[in-house]
């Protein structure tokens, strides 16, 4: 299923004026990406922070790694001491995947985040604009050339995008011509701007529900479509989700006094089915997670790269006992093939799972990336072989946040 983001309902009245659920849109709505584009500290240190000198040790490094192999959805916790490191690592994964990184904070508004149309200002008459055409033109005025309707002699109507490029053949009434230009008008957000690469959530707990809930079918089918009235565009979003968050209200290390029922409340303002996605975890400061990891970035490289051809081994044995010929990754695999796979050569290792799934513990989706997961593992041990049960432990211990 595709997802679609319903950023506004736009009308045409029979004047041919466009209008959202306020009134006409004004020259400035969704002219500009909404506040949020860029982070609160866009240009410190943190992007190009080295891997080895980031402070969140050998989970963090591991956890990198994982990341960068599987694509799948990230989760730093992390308090006011370690939160420029998590944002730190979330850009090495993103240089370690090669793609583009776009980072939002909490102030990011929905539009921002899955797009939508720029300013729309259709004139009410018709205007002359040059010796074109002899029934007139009616004019978008966008700032970077000018996106059109023209009036023909014969009352068809030709649309042009912004660029002077028509967009279609001849429409019989002005609101298709309408429809079809402002389909060409909207513009992705940072989701699609993402794709093939990483969308940072920073203090992901502070975004508006909305906002949050637009991304779970992004995440699960890599498409993303923004409707408008009678027009619609998708656009292609195979994003990494990574999400930052306090692991309390106050996020202060040293002075906290949230109770208990606080930091809960706090964390599950992160979806349950946002969470169950998220299959790379890390709390920062536990365990194995604070100081300097052992790993050099050209290191983690190396070990990507061997991790790579593991993977591809793999695949390519899960691509023969599904009758396959175009997967080179196990990420070309739903993750349910993956489980079904390691059900049929090692069903022994999955005797844990299937009793945590079977007394409500765990949801089927989270079974699923419970045992993607320990593969990635072994990939980064080198072996393409079924993960043992060192892998499968691992594996749950990391998404036991």
């Amino acid at each position: 299923m595709t997802a679609r983001a319903h950023v506004g309902m736009t009308t045409i009245d029979a004047r041919g004026n466009l209008h959202d659920g306020a009134g006409q849109f004004s020259e400035k709505s969704n002219s500009e990406p909404a506040a949020g584009l860029a982070s609160r500290h866009r240009d410190d240190d943190r992007a190009q922070r080295p891997f080895e000198e980031i402070q969140l040790g050998d989970e963090g490094q591991r956890l990198a790694l994982t990341a960068a192999l599987t694509g799948e959805p990230v989760l730093i916790v992390a308090d006011d001491t370690q939160h420029d490191d998590a944002v730190a690592l979330v850009h090495a994964i993103a240089r370690l995947r090669g793609g583009p990184i776009e980072t939002l904070d909490s102030s990011a508004s929905l539009p921002s985040l899955v797009g939508g149309g720029p300013a729309a200002n259709w004139e009410g008459r018709p205007q002359r604009i040059g010796t074109r055409t002899p029934g007139g033109e009616w004019t978008i005025e966008l700032g970077v050339g000018d996106a059109r309707i023209e009036k023909l002699a014969d009352d068809k109507f030709l649309a042009f995008d912004r660029d002077g490029v028509q967009l279609g053949g001849h429409f019989a009434t002005r609101a298709q011509a309408q429809s079809t230009v402002a389909s060409s008008l909207i513009q992705p957000g940072a989701i699609a701007r993402a794709d093939g690469g990483v969308l940072l959530l920073e203090d992901v707990t502070d975004f508006a529900p909305s906002a949050l809930d637009a991304l779970r079918q992004p995440m699960e089918t890599g498409q993303l479509s923004i409707a408008r009235a009678s027009s619609t565009r998708t656009f292609p979003a195979k994003v990494q989700v990574a999400m930052v968050a306090s692991p309390c209200p106050c996020g202060h290390a040293a002075s906290c006094q949230c109770t208990p029922f606080a930091k809960r409340r706090h964390l599950s303002r992160i979806s349950g089915p946002l969470l169950d996605r998220s299959t790379n975890r890390l709390r920062a400061g536990g365990p194995g997670s604070s100081g300097r990891g052992s790993l050099t970035e050209a290191d983690a490289r190396q070990v990507l790269a061997r991790a790579k051809e593991a993977d591809a081994a793999a695949a390519s044995r899960l691509a023969a006992a599904f009758g396959r010929d175009d997967a080179r990754s196990l990420n070309d695999f739903t993750a349910a093939e993956v489980r079904r796979y390691t059900a049929e050569i090692a069903p022994e290792r999955l005797t844990g799972l299937d009793r945590a799934l079977e007394r409500g513990v765990i949801t089927l989706r989270r079974y699923d990336k419970t045992v993607r997961k320990a593969w990635a593992y072994a990939a980064l041990d080198g072996t393409s072989e079924p993960p043992t049960d060192r892998h499968f432990d691992e594996a749950v211990r990391s998404l036991g946040i």
